[in-house]
């Protein structure tokens, strides 16, 4: 069976971060993911991690907003509060155990050559493999939907194309079936097809960014294309609940997953 993470910066946000740890324990999951963690102290967050029994497996790093969009990575001129973005996170690896670091590309200006967005993206990234290497820490890459951020400058083809020409095995994909789904492809048939590069699963329906059950998603044929090709890592439901997380959680049990 599948294990489950519970995106604790979408889910259960009714309540105090301890709190999220517990309900997300409570309602049968067996992580958490939380992006931008360096926005949280330590000491908060390891509280939860003790007293709910759950790991945290994911966050975000250098994900500044700017106008073109989240993240830095692919931002020619930025990369000084890339590094920073990267370093900021580094004080939580060893005590949270954390496993996947996420670095957003952003979207450069339109003015920006391809190439040269290409070549920074390359080098933030190299440096981000080095800087958290020796702390078993990974990183991911996450094609984002361009109907959500327009002009993002990651989608599925390119990051399967940094994947190879970097090389390191500490770099892999994100793969969020709702922003593959919201770009009109196939979830289920390009899990086939990316197995040996995805690092980490989230999940939402599309459209609307729900609970699994509420849109056009065939999670079924996704959680198959799962067990076909192996996957054994969590599957992190980052999605914005419809309503009270905990009366949404019905899809659990539809995917035979608690």
């Amino acid at each position: 069976m599948l294990k489950l993470s519970a995106h604790i910066g979408y889910l259960f946000t009714d309540r105090p971060l301890v709190d999220r740890f517990l309900a997300a324990r409570d309602a049968g999951f067996a992580s958490v993911d939380l992006s931008d963690v360096a926005r949280y102290p330590l000491a908060e967050i390891l509280e939860g991690m003790r007293r709910s029994g759950l790991p945290l497996r994911q966050t975000t790093a250098a994900a500044l907003r700017d106008s073109g969009g989240p993240g830095l990575a692919a931002l020619p001129g930025r990369e000084a509060e890339f590094r920073a973005g990267c370093a900021a996170v580094l004080k939580y690896f060893e005590p949270t155990g954390l496993r996947w670091v996420h670095l957003p590309s952003g979207a450069p200006a339109p003015a920006i050559p391809f190439a040269r967005s290409y070549a920074t993206y390359l080098e933030n990234l190299r440096h981000a493999l080095e800087l958290f290497g020796p702390h078993r820490v990974g990183v991911l890459i996450e094609p984002i939907n361009r109907v959500d951020i327009p002009g993002y400058f990651l989608d599925l083809s390119l990051a399967r194309r940094v994947v190879a020409e970097i090389g390191n095995p500490n770099l892999r994909i994100l793969f969020d079936v709702y922003h593959v789904a919201m770009e009109g492809l196939d979830p289920a048939q390009l899990l086939r097809e990316c197995r040996a590069d995805i690092g980490h699963v989230q999940i939402a329906d599309a459209p609307g960014r729900h609970e699994p059950g509420t849109g056009n998603i065939n999670f079924a044929a996704v959680m198959n294309a799962l067990a076909e090709i192996g996957y054994d890592d969590c599957v992190a439901a980052e999605y914005r609940p419809a309503g009270r997380t905990e009366d949404g959680l019905g899809w659990m049990r539809t995917l035979a997953l608690r």
